[in-house]
């Protein structure tokens, strides 16, 4: 029951509301938490089981930020499998301006390796 309810706070929203890692991990932290109490787990037990499947020997409760991150990937494919629509278009041209804004960082920061453009040259 808790996975489903997981899922869709994690992926349904009227609002496009986007969520960083950060905050993901946040509340899984708090989400663990949560579970430690309810499985009575002591503060030195290891938790780390609580998000191992069952087929491995864990009790297979479900990671929010792992849900929320492929929800958004199966949303992403799904409308990009679509070149007609207007979401796809917008989809592919905020990845292009994150991407030029990211090279535009690193190229800033000097952070892009000076790549020759013949086989021959040789790099400054």
């Amino acid at each position: 029951m808790h996975n489903m309810l997981v899922c869709q706070v994690a992926t349904f929203s009227p609002l496009c509301a986007s969520m960083n890692l950060t905050d993901c991990l946040k509340i899984d932290k708090q989400l663990l938490t949560a579970y430690q109490y309810r499985m009575k787990y002591l503060n030195c037990d290891t938790k780390h089981n609580i998000f191992i499947s069952e087929k491995n020997g864990g009790i297979g409760v479900k990671c929010f930020t792992k849900e929320y991150v492929g929800a958004l990937l199966r949303d992403l494919e799904v409308f990009i499998s679509n070149p007609d629509s207007t979401t796809t278009v917008a989809l592919l041209s905020s990845a292009e301006a994150a991407t030029n804004l990211k090279l535009w960082t690193l190229n800033q920061e000097q952070r892009i390796p000076c790549i020759p453009l013949q086989p021959n040259e040789q790099i400054a």
